[in-house]
């Protein structure tokens, strides 16, 4: 799992030229924590996530820390010289702090037990926002139609946090809103239809023959020779032939035309895929549509929660960006025919909710692994709101140093770059690696205050530290 748990991570000797010496008694002057987990495993099983390489069935187990040692974890102390003072580390909170990239908020009480937690013991100087996807279903079959339910306890936590944000206890719920959960496929009715569509594409099916022939006429069209392109080219031109045979496929059906034997084996795939667009969309949307309503009071009452939607450039993704468009349309729709509002009341909600144009994923995880996401992206801050997170560092002074609580105490420092905090926090590149910082003094350390040597090289940590001295 590429996440930024630091587990296996050691502290060098210092001894290395490229490794930038910072002491403790100094990240007071330049830290600013902004990041606490709270356990591992995620039941959603994005083909998105950045947290994780592969879809593993061990990723989906959710182990959460306990509330007690939380609070043993916000209560550790760091030693600040200058004040000849021990800090809590709690102090050193941003005022708003995230629960990590690779949990959803609401698989767990964890999340709502924390967010009140650090608020107490801040005293209302640091809060958490929930980055979710909101209620998950799952689908049944009564009397021959489907049945949408959420996922267990699911609904019990939004209500606990949808009053926490009343109490402004949490300043942001985002919802991301995407095709990624459960593999692209969520719901019987759209694993169905994936699986005719992924017979139809096997390499020996008929529809397959039938676009290889397509595919290798065109090269002789072209002038070149039946095997004088590569892999990618000869993939590229299946796509495009397929993409054009699709198009005068549907044009002939919307026009009334017969078709023939090949044009009816390209419906009935253009079928399948339809379907399984439909239901995808279908299932995704029942959830955000329950999520939103449930949200109501708090949107109502003028508490911040956003809708980001996400996704990748691929039009023949399970997670295309344009899916998530097709996905809130269907959920507005919804909010009026099964939760009652009026087209009144959903205008007025769209229009005290942020909508964020489109995020592409970042290239990492399985978004990489899974999706081929290869673009590297020029803004991917772990908050996907960019009005709130600029009005945050209005709010406070800005640090050099980042810093993420472990599950297990561990303080882990980066150089904080704030656009690039998602891709820091799961992958980053090796100039900004996650360090683990010494919480107390080493035995034998001598009256410096113990310097510890973190993998920093590099980035401005150091040097900013030091400037700090004058």
């Amino acid at each position: 799992m590429a996440n930024g748990s630091g587990e296996g991570l050691t502290i060098p000797d210092g001894d290395s030229e490229d490794q930038a010496l910072v002491d403790p008694e100094h990240l007071p002057d330049t830290l600013m924590i902004d990041m606490v987990r709270l356990g591992r495993g995620c039941y959603s099983n994005c083909l998105s996530c950045g947290a994780f390489e592969g879809m593993d069935p061990a990723g989906r187990r959710i182990q959460t820390i306990s509330q007690e040692q939380l609070e043993k974890n916000l209560l550790q102390e760091i030693p600040d010289y200058r004040s000849g003072t021990r800090l809590q580390l709690i102090e050193l909170f941003a005022s708003v702090v995230t629960s990590g990239v690779d949990m959803e908020p609401l698989d767990s009480n964890i999340f709502n037990q924390a967010a009140e937690l650090i608020c107490k013991l801040s005293e209302g100087r640091s809060r958490m926002a929930a980055i979710s996807h909101g209620v998950g279903m799952y689908e049944t079959s009564r009397e021959g139609s489907s049945q949408f339910c959420a996922q267990r306890g699911q609904a019990e936590r939004l209500s606990r946090l949808n009053d926490l944000m009343m109490e402004d206890v949490v300043p942001l719920f985002v919802l991301s809103m995407d095709a990624a959960r459960a593999g692209g496929v969520p719901g019987r009715t759209a694993r169905k239809h994936h699986k005719q569509v992924c017979e139809m594409e096997n390499p020996n099916a008929d529809f397959m023959k039938t676009m290889r022939s397509l595919a290798t006429q065109s090269q002789r069209d072209e002038g070149i020779p039946e095997f004088g392109e590569n892999t990618l080219q000869w993939s590229a031109r299946l796509a495009r032939v397929r993409n054009q045979q699709i198009k005068v496929v549907r044009e002939k059906v919307l026009r009334g035309e017969d078709l023939d034997e090949k044009e009816k084996l390209i419906n009935e795939y253009i079928k399948a895929r339809d379907n399984r667009r439909k239901a995808v969309i279908e299932i995704n949307a029942r959830g955000y549509a329950q999520t939103l309503n449930m949200l109501l009071p708090a949107i109502m009452a003028g508490k911040r929660v956003t809708i980001s939607l996400q996704g990748d450039n691929n039009r023949d993704s399970l997670a295309y960006h344009g899916l998530a468009r097709e996905i809130l349309q269907r959920t507005l729709d919804l909010l009026t025919s099964v939760y009652g509002l009026t087209t009144v009341e959903v205008r007025d909600l769209l229009g005290r909710v942020e909508v964020t144009p489109p995020r592409i994923y970042a290239p990492v995880g399985r978004a990489r692994n899974l999706l081929g996401v290869s673009e590297p992206v020029d803004d991917c801050p772990v908050i996907p709101d960019p009005t709130f997170v600029r009005t945050l560092m209005r709010e406070h002074a800005p640090r050099v140093t980042r810093g993420m609580i472990d599950t297990d105490g561990s303080l882990m420092v980066q150089s904080n770059r704030p656009r690039h905090g998602y891709p820091d926090t799961v992958a980053p590149p090796p100039e900004n690696t996650w360090a683990k910082v010494a919480l107390s003094v080493r035995e034998g350390a001598v009256n410096s205050g113990g310097v510890v040597a973190l993998p920093l090289g590099g980035t401005s940590i150091g040097k900013a530290a030091g400037e700090s001295e004058g």
